[in-house]
C-alpha cells in the first residue's frame, strides 16, 4: 500500500466513530414531549458530533417503521398496540432491542418506561447502560408495585444514571440508593434555527404592543399547573400578557379543566411545534418554568 492509500485510510478511520449509541425512549419526534424532546437533542447533537446514535422508540400505531432523518441515523419504531398505564404496548420492541444491543457499545435508556425496561431486560446487553432518569413513577401506584422489581434491576444493571438537576437526584427517592451512579446533567436546548427567530421574535413582542409577556412551555398535563397560571392571569395588570406554548386543552389531578372569562383579557393558548419554540424565547421578559405539583 503507499503512502497515499496509508493515509487516506487513516483519514478515514479517523471519521468513523469511535463507538456507537442506541436510545431507548417512549417516543420520539414528531410525537412532542418532554423526554421526547432531550432524546431528539441528544440524537442530533451526538451525531453532529461524530459519534453514531440510533433511536429505538414506540410508534403510535401497530406497524413497525425505520427512518433516517437528515442528521445520518436512523430511527426504528416498534409497533405498538395501544396505551396501558401511560405505557405504550410495543412487544415488537423486545426482539428489536435484542438484535440491535449487539450493534451498538452504549445503550442510553430514557425512563419512566416500562416497555423498554422490559425489552433491556430480556436482551441482557453487553454493552454499557445509561439510565436517563427524568421523573419517578407518580400517579400508577398499584402498577409500580408490579413494575418496581425491574425498575430495580435496571438501576442496579445500570452504569450510570443521569439527574437532570441537582434537586432531582435529591428528592427521588428511587434514586437515593444509587445515588454513587448518579450525575447531574441539566437538560438544554439546541440554538439551531438561525436569524429568521430574531425576526419572528420581534414580531410577537409587536403582535402584543410591547406589553410584558411572561412565557410558559410545556404539555398541558395535569402536573404541569397551567391551570393555576392561567386563573393568576387575571390578576395581572394590565400590560401583562401570558403566553403558553402548548395545546389548549387542559386537565388537572382531578378532570379536565376550562378557564374562566377573566384569562381571556391576558393569556394565550397555543400550540408550538419544536421549530418554533425559540422564537417566545427570544420575544419575552419572562420565562415561567411549569412545575410538578405532585411531589
Amino acid at each position: 500500500m503507499g503512502a497515499g492509500s496509508r493515509g487516506a485510510a487513516r483519514r478515514a478511520a479517523r471519521r468513523e466513530p469511535r463507538m456507537k449509541v442506541l436510545q431507548i425512549s417512549k417516543f420520539f419526534p414528531p410525537v412532542m414531549g418532554g423526554i421526547e424532546s432531550v432524546a431528539w437533542e441528544l440524537a442530533e447533537g451526538l451525531n453532529r458530533a461524530g459519534v453514531r446514535t440510533d433511536v429505538l422508540c414506540s410508534n403510535r400505531s401497530p406497524v413497525t417503521t425505520r427512518e433516517h432523518p437528515p442528521g445520518g441515523y436512523d430511527v426504528l419504531r416498534s409497533a405498538s398496540w395501544g396505551m396501558f398505564q401511560s405505557t405504550s404496548m410495543a412487544p415488537a420492541m423486545i426482539p428489536q432491542l435484542c438484535r440491535l444491543a449487539d450493534e451498538h457499545e452504549v445503550l442510553h435508556v430514557h425512563m419512566p418506561d416500562p416497555m423498554a425496561a422490559i425489552a433491556l431486560w430480556a436482551a441482557r446487553p453487553r454493552g454499557k447502560v445509561v439510565v436517563h432518569w427524568h421523573s419517578d413513577v407518580i400517579r400508577q401506584r398499584v402498577a409500580l408495585r408490579l413494575y418496581q422489581p425491574l425498575q430495580q434491576w435496571l438501576l442496579g444493571r445500570a452504569d450510570a444514571v443521569v439527574a437532570t438537576s441537582q434537586a432531582y437526584a435529591d428528592a427521588s427517592d428511587v434514586l437515593r440508593p444509587w445515588r454513587q451512579k448518579v450525575t447531574v446533567i441539566p437538560i438544554g436546548i439546541s440554538d439551531n434555527h438561525g436569524q429568521a427567530c430574531n425576526e419572528k421574535a420581534a414580531a410577537i413582542r409587536q403582535r402584543f404592543r410591547q406589553r410584558r409577556i411572561i412565557f410558559s412551555l410545556g404539555r398541558m398535563t395535569y402536573y404541569k399547573g397551567f391551570d393555576v397560571l392561567i386563573d393568576a392571569a387575571a390578576e395581572l395588570p394590565d400590560d401583562c400578557v401570558v403566553l403558553i406554548g402548548a395545546k389548549v386543552n387542559c386537565s388537572t389531578s382531578t378532570g379536565p379543566w376550562s378557564p374562566g372569562e377573566a384569562w381571556r383579557e391576558r393569556s394565550i393558548c397555543g400550540a408550538h411545534q419544536r421549530r418554533r419554540a425559540a422564537e417566545p424565547f427570544r420575544g419575552v421578559r419572562r420565562f415561567l418554568l411549569a412545575f410538578d405539583r405532585t411531589r
